[in-house]
């Protein structure tokens, strides 16, 4: 590969075509990371074209904090693709390559943080000349910069690691600043990952819950049993309305009651509750046990496809009369995107 303006040179690849050619064209590359790829395209049909930052004006301490509060409104949806783990709940210390310039970059599941320094506890390094920073974080070359370079640490989940966030950070450069969170893009993200599985865990105790519109946060008459009850209930119902709102895009969405499970539920408590969960806890199934129908409908061959179902110990079952009411589903889902803001 040869070198162009003077940059570090990058091992041969390609002969003859210059490190930033082949930057930029790595942005249509598909194989494991398709489902990163297409992030920008939906990205756009969702926010419409982005506002260039004037070259002058970029750096890339503020190409790195655009992307911390982008992450506030895309990182939940990036939680829940195949490559999600890789990013979520990490923290990545981003080096300017030949400079004393470093970040650390905190990635929650919602939100994250962006400091100065070096964390020697992080998942990952991140370490680029400058030029690549802001190429990646302004959207002009792709994902594959960081590793051109060939400083990544630890060797194999840490090159991962770079390697999706570099291709979503360029992703990333594609949402407006100051953008509005958009439920849409979650679910496009979803449908751009499929065949891809969403999986809800309920409860048999939904069968005690009602969805009281006119008292949906229980503030006339909270109870923790009955909070509990209607949550459980809610995931039942949520799970059956995604369903729906996503057939036939290979997305699949089904909810479970895994089973009495001597976890530390309820523990936390005093009195007779935390009293009464002591007494039955001999008598519940261990959480390998409580696991297996999760990971079932995550992984199992034998429900690909199915989707809107209420699964109990591997095997579909109808959930409590007040989950299969699809008008109560789409209503709650329209109340929940208001009480959140996103609708």
């Amino acid at each position: 590969m040869t070198e162009q303006g003077g940059e570090p040179r990058a091992s041969a690849a390609v002969d003859g075509l210059p490190r930033r050619e082949f930057l930029k064209r790595g942005a249509i590359a598909g194989g494991a990371f398709g489902g990163a790829w297409a992030l920008p395209a939906l990205i756009r049909d969702a926010y419409g074209d982005p506002i260039q930052i004037p070259h002058a004006a970029r750096s890339v301490e503020g190409g790195l904090a655009a992307f911390a509060a982008r992450w506030q409104v895309a990182g939940p949806a990036v939680k829940l693709t195949r490559f999600g783990d890789f990013l979520s709940d990490k923290t990545f210390n981003c080096r300017v390559a030949g400079t004393p310039r470093s970040y650390v970059l905190k990635l929650g599941t919602v939100g994250a943080t962006l400091n100065p320094g070096i964390d020697p506890q992080r998942h990952a390094d991140m370490v680029m000349p400058e030029a690549d920073w802001l190429g990646v974080l302004y959207g002009d070359y792709s994902g594959f910069a960081a590793l051109m370079y060939g400083e990544c640490f630890p060797p194999r989940s840490g090159a991962n690691s770079v390697a999706l966030l570099g291709i979503v950070m360029y992703a990333f450069s594609f949402i407006p600043a100051g953008a509005n969170p958009d439920p849409q893009l979650l679910l496009e993200v979803l449908k751009s990952s499929a065949p891809a599985r969403v999986v809800n865990v309920a409860s048999a105790v939904s069968m005690l819950g009602h969805i009281d519109f006119d008292d949906l946060e229980l503030k006339r008459r909270y109870k923790g049993a009955r909070a509990y009850a209607n949550a459980k209930l809610a995931n039942i119902l949520f799970s059956s309305e995604l369903a729906r709102r996503v057939a036939g895009s290979g997305v699949t969405s089904n909810a479970l009651h895994p089973g009495a499970v001597a976890s530390g539920f309820a523990l936390n408590n005093t009195g007779l509750v935390r009293f009464g969960m002591k007494l039955v806890r001999p008598f519940l199934i261990d959480e390998e046990k409580g696991a297996r129908t999760s990971i079932y409908l995550a992984s199992s061959p034998e429900v690909e496809g199915v989707t809107g179902e209420y699964f109990v110990k591997n095997r579909p079952k109808k959930p409590p009369r007040n989950g299969r009411d699809p008008e109560v589903a789409r209503r709650l889902w329209d109340v929940s995107a208001r009480l959140t803001g996103l609708a």
